[in-house]
């Protein structure tokens, strides 16, 4: 039912009936909570961020994605963390923090890179296209640059300082 009710939520966004789309992801969260899906729950928080920067609510969404985070990193999913913390790093970009928003998108970055696997280059191929517009090209080649084998078997080191 959760996840039924999520993928309505998101067809209600993208035709734009954000009071659908709100009322469905507060409902979902609530059944989420309750049955401790803390996945659906952080999908459902991410959601709300894009519900509230739909609504031109930008800073609200700030909350929901930081929340998102928090739970997806606490469970370990480093594809929904990557989410949020790409939508958190746009949302801080489209408020004028542009340090902030940098910072942001290179950790999401350099965390891809450093996570190995199917599923963590999947998730670097999404941090990297999502950051260019705010990094640059040349700044993500220098982020995928700073990852180097080692050749004592171990999978990388990183040359770069946050």
């Amino acid at each position: 039912l959760v996840f039924c009710m999520l993928y309505l939520s998101m067809a209600a966004l993208a035709q734009g009936d954000h009071d659908t789309a709100e009322a469905l992801l507060l409902e979902s969260n609530a059944i989420a909570r309750h049955k401790l899906d803390r996945w659906a729950h952080a999908f459902g928080l991410d959601l709300l961020g894009q519900v509230a920067v739909a609504r031109g609510k930008t800073a609200d969404a700030q909350g929901y994605y930081r929340q998102s985070l928090a739970l997806s990193q606490e469970i370990g999913d480093q594809w929904a963390a990557t989410q949020a913390m790409i939508h958190l790093g746009e949302a801080q970009a489209a408020l004028n923090n542009t340090r902030e928003a940098q910072h942001l998108l290179r950790q999401r970055v350099v965390g891809a890179l450093l996570g190995g696997g199917f599923g963590n280059a999947a998730t670097h191929a999404m941090a990297v296209g999502h950051t260019d517009g705010h990094l640059g090209a040349a700044d993500v080649n220098t982020y995928a640059n700073a990852l180097q084998p080692v050749e004592d078997g171990c999978v990388g080191t990183l040359r770069l300082c946050l």
